[in-house]
């Protein structure tokens, strides 16, 4: 292999890191060069975002709560859990109060609850957009419904409470990290 051979282009992040970690730019001058435009030509506008390469098979994204949101893919996946957690959220909350207005009232739920359920999905449109306001919005909202539910009923929130807010907080670092990126770009 001559030097200015390898094609950058195709390798993510976290390999174009590595790569710069060990290339060794006196013998390589020209495949350094390509490093360096291939990482500076790294961005997560949203117009190409879709064609970097997704991750490699070492570095499958942990939805549930990533270790780091640092490439395009990465954060494009935090936002689509942070939504979906909205969303899931807002479908959830809808039936049961569908449930306590029209059948049999539970835990004190009334028509407001409606209300809930619709913000959640406004929040959650918000986070897949990136916005910062509406994930920490809605980690807000669910975090002091879980006190109210515990204050008024005295119902502990439980095990799938705690998977939800995970979730809600992965949407808020996604958010973060696009913007960090956005104004990077």
């Amino acid at each position: 292999m001559k030097d200015g051979d390898i094609d950058y282009s195709k390798y993510n992040l976290a390999e174009l890191r590595e790569a710069e970690a060990t290339i060794d730019s006196q013998s390589y001058p020209k495949n350094h060069a390509n490093l360096l435009d291939a990482l500076s030509k790294l961005s997560i506008d949203g117009n190409n975002i879709d064609s970097l390469p997704d991750e490699t098979e070492t570095e499958k994204f942990n939805w549930f709560f990533p270790d780091r949101i640092e490439t395009p893919d990465q954060i494009r996946k935090s936002l689509y859990v942070g939504a979906a957690a909205c969303g899931l959220i807002a479908v959830v909350t809808a039936c049961i109060t569908s449930y306590a207005v029209f059948r049999e009232p539970v835990l004190g739920i009334d028509a407001w609850s409606f209300g809930d359920a619709a913000l959640f999905a406004i929040c959650g449109y918000g986070v897949f957009r990136g916005s910062r306001v509406a994930a920490i919005l809605a980690t807000v909202i669910f975090v002091l419904d879980r006190y109210f539910i515990y204050v008024d009923e005295g119902i502990f929130p439980s095990g799938i409470s705690f998977v939800f807010f995970l979730l809600l907080v992965t949407g808020v670092r996604g958010t973060f990290a696009h913007n960090k990126s956005k104004a990077a770009n």
